[in-house]
């Protein structure tokens, strides 16, 4: 095969814009009240889009305090998470506890899912960016970004707050440090 000499080429990682607190704020006033909950929970977690998407009631341990990631969304399927770093135990900081108590108002006993669009399903990601994403961030007169840099926030916010970065690393289901 001719193509054993060619060396692929390296696609280079994008730049991460996390948001700052102040911009996080700014962020949560402007956003749809329907989608607040699902923010501050990404901002205050760093899970992954597909595994909120997929986040049921039953692994919301308000007792332990934990958030149990053993589920995943991608393109419409549901599987397993990532990695098997991925299915993890996320402990819930005093916003997120916040917001799903709330949120149980809005689809507990309507849905196993926690997090659903008006239509009573699943969120998905082209829209969610598209339609509430993108459109609040403008509002907030912020610069435009991935929807991806809600994970880059947590860390951020998680590392200036004098969080260990292992501790970070677990939280996010990430293989190495790196």
């Amino acid at each position: 095969n001719p193509m054993h000499l060619v060396k692929s080429v390296k696609a280079g990682k994008p730049d991460i814009h996390p948001l700052s607190m102040e911009e996080l704020n700014l962020f949560l006033e402007k956003v749809s009240p329907r989608y607040k909950n699902f923010f501050i929970v990404a901002f205050f977690t760093g899970m992954r889009f597909g595994e909120m998407s997929a986040l049921k009631w039953k692994n919301v341990d308000f007792k332990l305090g934990v958030i149990k990631v053993r589920e995943t969304r991608v393109r419409g399927e549901e599987g397993r998470p990532k990695t098997k770093r991925s299915v993890r135990d996320i402990k819930m900081l005093p916003p997120v506890v916040e917001a799903f108590r709330d949120q149980r108002n809005a689809t507990m006993g309507k849905s196993e899912y926690v997090f659903l669009n008006q239509y009573g399903l699943p969120l998905l990601p082209d829209t969610v960016n598209e339609v509430i994403w993108k459109p609040a961030l403008k509002k907030a007169g912020l610069a435009t970004r991935r929807l991806y840099e809600t994970r880059h926030t947590f860390a951020t916010l998680m590392l200036d707050a004098g969080e260990l970065p292992g501790w970070v690393q677990r939280m996010m289901g990430h293989e190495t440090l790196q």
